[in-house]
């Protein structure tokens, strides 16, 4: 069992980037009325524009922006 939880925290330790996506979700879904700018959004997270947008669009497979104008169409 304890295996287990270490391989859990392995896969999803504090600050990694499913917390980053998570977090970028978050921020959109509930802020989409305000169109958060990225740098709105990286500098809420504490990272920088850049590594923002590379981490969500590697784990979600589109941009912040695409995927802002999603939730936006949704609504």
């Amino acid at each position: 069992m304890n295996a287990n939880i270490a391989l859990n925290e392995d896969i999803t330790p504090i600050g990694s980037d499913y917390d980053t996506v998570r977090g970028v979700i978050e921020l959109l879904t509930l802020d989409y009325r305000e169109q958060p700018s990225l740098e709105a959004i990286a500098a809420r997270l504490g990272q920088s524009p850049t590594q923002l947008q590379k981490t969500f669009t590697r784990w979600a497979g589109l941009s912040p922006k695409a995927f802002l104008q999603a939730v936006t169409l949704d609504h």
